[in-house]
């Protein structure tokens, strides 16, 4: 699919400055710029970015009153109900929470609700359970912050409740005794971006006066899982929580690092994201997430191994009715979209599992680069899941479309909607007229962000082991990529196995390796002594002992004239 080469602004006299101050190859700092890294200072936090600039757990609003609700309830033996949410951010934070009262000696009982059955966020179920059960404490963890009436039935019941989240608050706030939430207006916690697991690792912090370095590991997962910008906090957290997931000492993830067949390997948030986070993920889509949950909090090692195959079945049929709703969605594409007239992808089917609806939405979005929205009916009512570009605000353009529908929620990027299916035309129509005047054609064009032209008498040894100090790359915090122009292609490109791409270019005094890993395409491109431009990000190759710059193709194309 073609691609826009979008170059970040150089900005050289910035570039120098800070290349001085720190002591590295003025390309580094360019990359440093362009993520609004500008002083000295704060380069240094970036690059080092260890647990000793973590912001005090004292910052977050209301903790002071959870926290010591919370050792109340310890101390008085009351009962302590956690209600979670299904995805891995929140199955983790609910078993981080959980393994953490307990330790303390608390009397805890939990709930993560069915994505199907019971929907996200605090049902009147929970709130019916806690009464019968005679809970004094009911705390949620990654959701609450809309819950307005289900907060005052636990009110009227006489319980208690606490609210930890990470999602955008409204004007008001629900009558909790404790609402701990970075986004909350009016307050000056300095880093808003925190996953859900990670403002439960703050509060668990403070309730034990401890770091729980051995527990980031949950933090790592939720934290990559739930897709949150690496800076800041973030970076940290995911940084610390590799070194301590690839020396974890919990059973079940073990046993999940095992069953996924990554056992001795570098793990980085690709594993998480892509090897891991699918498995704890397919329980909550396709059947109930206390499996993950019950993974995650396992004792024993044979219980952990038995809940490992389990999901690694579950993430398998996840695969397979993913795969079946996919081909039948691409086949709609080709039956009823139109691309002149349609820059939204709108699609429904009845019967549709509703657990895969958001990676169907995905991979439609990614294939053909517009906006999806994959609804599943059932009777007269429909369920959605919509995923965007990086220049269509999804959820904005859902509330320009809410006569048409029941319910949604969501971000810039990502959605959920209930509509009658009734409306779905309707809808379908005016989502696609504000996407034609609010996207150019240009939009619809995927863009490759690249941090700065060079040349390859730029690229040293030093620059690439700066590059590595910027990991764990990921949302927010891109690897670094580059384009070098009116390169010679030197000697027969090869296409090796798994479709990988090699050969080798030339700019008249220096000679790079360049690889394309699943770029076996681009062959028809690369042709010996043709000049050609070149994306790609930079790593050091140390095969056999031989440590020489490689480039990690990622576009090409031929020099223009």
């Amino acid at each position: 699919m073609q691609k826009r080469w979008n170059v970040a602004k150089p900005e050289p006299l910035l570039r120098v400055s800070l290349a001085k101050a720190l002591n590295i190859p003025p390309v580094l700092a360019q990359v440093l710029i362009n993520r609004n890294v500008k002083n000295k200072e704060d380069a240094e936090v970036f690059m080092r970015s260890d647990m000793s600039f973590l912001h005090s757990p004292l910052s977050l609003p209301d903790i002071d009153k959870a926290v010591k609700r919370m050792k109340q309830a310890i101390e008085k033996k009351e009962k302590i109900f956690i209600f979670g949410d299904y995805d891995v951010d929140g199955v983790t934070s609910c078993a981080l929470l959980k393994l953490t009262l307990e330790k303390l000696g608390a009397r805890v009982k939990h709930c993560i609700p069915h994505r199907l059955r019971d929907g996200y966020g605090i049902n009147e179920e929970a709130v019916s359970f806690a009464g019968k059960e005679k809970i004094d404490l009911f705390i949620s963890v990654d959701c609450g912050i809309t819950n307005f009436k289900e907060i005052e039935l636990l009110n009227a019941s006489g319980i208690d409740s606490i609210i930890i989240d990470h999602h955008e608050p409204q004007e008001k706030l629900p009558n909790a005794l404790a609402v701990v939430d970075p986004k909350l207006k009016g307050h000056n916690y300095p880093f808003r971006d925190l996953a859900a697991v990670g403002v439960v690792y703050k509060l668990c912090q403070k309730l034990c006066d401890d770091l729980l370095v051995d527990d980031l590991d949950l933090v790592l997962l939720g934290t990559v899982a739930d897709v949150v910008p690496l800076l800041g906090e973030n970076r940290i957290l995911v940084k610390e929580g590799l070194l301590c997931l690839s020396q974890t000492r919990k059973p079940g993830l073990k046993a999940l690092i095992d069953i996924c067949r990554i056992r001795g390997r570098k793990l980085d948030p690709y594993a998480v994201s892509f090897i891991l986070g699918p498995r704890l993920n397919a329980a909550g889509r396709m059947s109930s997430a206390e499996i993950a949950f019950n993974l995650l909090t396992a004792v024993s090692h044979s219980e952990a191994e038995d809940l490992a195959r389990q999901l690694d079945v579950e993430n398998r049929r996840r695969q397979e009715i993913e795969k079946k709703i996919l081909d039948e969605a691409l086949a709609k594409v080709e039956r009823e979209v139109n691309f002149k007239d349609h820059s939204v992808i709108v699609l429904s089917c009845e019967g549709w599992h509703q657990g895969v609806l958001g990676i169907v939405a995905s991979r439609i979005a990614d294939r053909f680069y517009r906006p999806a929205i994959i609804i599943s009916t059932e009777g007269s009512l429909g369920k959605g899941s919509a995923r965007s570009i990086r220049d269509f605000h999804i959820f904005n353009a859902l509330c320009r479309c809410g006569e048409f529908l029941e319910g949604y929620g969501g971000h810039s990027h990502a959605a959920g909607l209930t509509i009658l299916e009734a409306n779905i035309e309707k809808f379908k129509h005016l989502i696609n007229d504000i996407a034609r005047i609010e996207l150019t054609p240009q939009d619809l064009i995927r863009c490759l962000d690249i941090d700065a032209e060079v040349n390859l008498a730029e690229l040293s040894l030093d620059l690439v082991s700066g590059l590595d100090n910027l990991a764990p790359f990921g949302a927010g915090n891109p690897e670094p990529l580059f384009l070098s122009s009116e390169l010679f292609v030197r000697g027969r490109p090869n296409v090796l196995g798994k479709n990988t791409l090699k050969f080798w270019v030339y700019d008249g005094r220096l000679t790079f390796p360049v690889v394309g890993f699943g770029m076996g395409d681009k062959f028809g491109l690369v042709s010996e002594n043709e000049k050609l431009d070149l994306v790609y990000s930079a790593s050091l190759d140390t095969w056999q002992d031989n440590r020489q710059i490689q480039l990690n193709l990622k576009d090409v194309r031929p020099s223009r004239p």
